[in-house]
């Protein structure tokens, strides 16, 4: 349900039926790719000078939508039981995030050890662990926030939730990841 678009819809549809019904999602990836590699590229100088903050990327990547599809299923499934109010969105998100702390200091340790252990550089491995703390607490926020404001707003977040999600959580975890990478080195 969470993958933009509804079972129902293309169990035995033509070809061409579940084309239509899944090729926009498919462009919506296409659109948070493109945006991605062009902050890649707008990062290519800190790239250039540590590039092994590249052999990091896919896994750091991977890490933020993990957790963002973690929040998001958590979050479809409260809303499928109850009427959300700003007050449970402030506790949840607040509960999220404090999770996403933890989560990102457990992974981040990790991947950064095993960074400064391969590669030897300290700071190179402090960048890459912050970089996947900050990423997993936007990942959270993100998980729980797009399905709770497409829910405010009256539209089914089973169906777009999972594209938007993916692809904002793609986004901003490019951009702290080499953010606190120019930063530190």
């Amino acid at each position: 349900e969470s993958i933009g678009l509804r079972i129902e819809q293309v169990r035995g549809a033509s070809p061409f039926k579940a084309f239509h019904f899944r090729f926009p999602w498919l462009l919506a990836t296409i659109t948070s790719g493109m945006v991605c590699a062009l902050l890649v590229s707008a990062y290519e100088v800190t790239l250039a000078q540590i590039l092994a903050l590249a052999f990091f990327l896919p896994l750091v990547l991977g890490l933020g939508e993990s957790v963002s599809v973690q929040s998001m299923t958590v979050t479809l499934q409260i809303l499928r039981t109850s009427r959300p109010s700003f007050r449970w969105y402030a506790k949840a998100l607040q509960r999220e995030i404090l999770t996403a702390v933890l989560l990102g200091t457990a992974c981040g340790t990790i991947v950064g050890l095993i960074a400064w252990i391969w590669r030897g550089a300290p700071v190179i491995a402090l960048a890459i662990g912050s970089g996947i703390l900050l990423s997993l607490c936007a990942a959270c926020a993100f998980g729980i926030s797009v399905p709770a404001l497409l829910h405010r707003f009256k539209l089914d977040p089973k169906i777009a939730a999972g594209p938007v999600t993916l692809a904002l959580t793609d986004v901003s975890t490019l951009l702290c990841y080499f953010t606190i990478a120019t930063v530190l080195l």
